[in-house]
């Protein structure tokens, strides 16, 4: 037994341990981004099922004037 009472392997795995916390933290941060762009993703989504539901309405003259505001909204 070394004099302190680690081993060499002890105290490699000391960074390892270290490590590991921000890797959490990383690795939380990374979750909350994919949680907001799959919340935006699904409000996307929904938009675009209105907008289909409108052209479906409206019928097919309409197309060109929903198309010109969904442009216009974009920019």
């Amino acid at each position: 037994m070394p004099a302190f009472g680690l081993s060499v392997v002890d105290l490699l795995s000391l960074d390892e341990q270290a490590e590991r916390p921000v890797q959490a933290n990383a690795i939380q941060a990374v979750r909350e981004r994919i949680a907001e762009r799959e919340a935006e993703v699904m409000q996307l989504h929904r938009k675009v099922i209105d907008l289909y539901q409108q052209l479906r309405i409206a019928g097919p003259r309409a197309h060109q004037a929903v198309a010109a505001e969904t442009f216009a909204g974009s920019r």
